[in-house]
């Protein structure tokens, strides 16, 4: 799976600890939010692979879908599975919230534990860099893209995702797409976090414990399948955060690597840091759903070195 991307220079402050690096955002206000639970844990899997040159799904890539599949057939050990062969639009991602055709509650946050697998890329506007991922066009979306917390010219859509609030499930989200988890440009707070009052942004967090991306380009193809099962398995009785860095974190021998991030938010370090080190699938209820967080952590593989962004240090 290859991404649009774009090539930069330039390096982020950074605290390195041995194999795993982690940078810490302190951010204002945060709100406790009492969830809607089913009472049912449950995860889905959303899969965008092929599609035309209107952006409409028109097939399907069997590296990602085989990708995907491994890992929800691990969850569906453990907990009642939704795969969704149709790939996703916009609305499914979109929160209402944001926007009165947004449908997030009754998709991806309809789960307590979602992943989606999807191309994405860097993109730039007014000298700010954030992620965007490609979706399904759809009536209402002239743009072929889903943007967490941007804008730029041409695409009048952004902060569109609300993640966690009341009518929701959601607590774990995991995006396998490149540059979801970007390290350098400032663009995990542009497009996670970003709330910069006269921009009118909020944090996407909003109830949500913990999102799971990819810095630089990230792969579907060459042995991901097996990490994408071992991820869906061994999360149950380890640290979700530490198991996505670990199994997706790829050394792909004369290759690029891919290479995972995890970020956690909460309202004091010590909450977020207790995400990061010991939220699991099954033990989720153990941490406060936090609207706004104040602070957020990420982890990654020190030396990681992915195709189209720099090394991680």
């Amino acid at each position: 799976m290859t991404s649009a991307c774009s090539m930069y220079s330039g390096f982020k402050p950074f605290i390195r600890i041995i194999l795993i690096s982690v940078i810490l955002f302190a951010f204002s206000s945060f709100l406790f939010f009492a969830k809607a639970d089913d009472g049912y844990l449950s995860a889905g899997l959303f899969v965008l692979d092929t599609w035309d040159a209107s952006c409409g799904q028109i097939a399907h890539d069997t590296d990602n879908w085989e990708a995907g599949k491994h890992w929800s057939d691990a969850m569906a050990a453990h907990c009642q599975t939704y795969t969704n062969l149709n790939g996703l639009i916009a609305s499914w991602a979109t929160d209402n919230y944001r926007y009165t055709w947004g449908d997030a509650d009754n998709h991806l946050e309809a789960f307590d534990i979602s992943m989606i697998i999807t191309h994405g890329g860097v993109y730039t506007a007014n000298g700010t860099h954030r992620w965007a991922m490609l979706m399904q066009r759809e009536t209402h979306d002239d743009s072929c893209l889903l943007c967490p917390g941007m804008s730029f010219p041409g695409h009048d859509l952004h902060d569109q995702m609300f993640l966690g609030e009341t009518a929701s499930d959601i607590e774990i989200l995991h995006v396998f797409s490149c540059h979801s988890m970007e390290y350098y440009m400032n663009m995990i707070p542009n497009t996670w976090q970003y709330k910069a009052a006269e921009n009118n942004y909020r944090s996407a967090f909003a109830g949500i414990h913990q999102i799971n991306g990819m810095h630089g380009v990230s792969h579907t193809e060459n042995g991901v399948n097996t990490p994408m099962r071992d991820l869906g398995s061994n999360g149950w009785s380890n640290s979700v955060a530490h198991q996505w860095v670990f199994q997706l974190s790829r050394n792909r021998g004369d290759h690029p690597d891919d290479c995972a991030i995890s970020l956690a938010c909460s309202d004091t370090s010590t909450h977020a840091w207790n995400v990061i080190n010991y939220e699991q699938y099954d033990n989720r209820s153990n941490y406060p759903d936090i609207a706004d967080p104040d602070f957020c952590v990420i982890i990654w593989q020190s030396g990681c070195d992915p195709d189209s962004a720099p090394a991680l240090p």
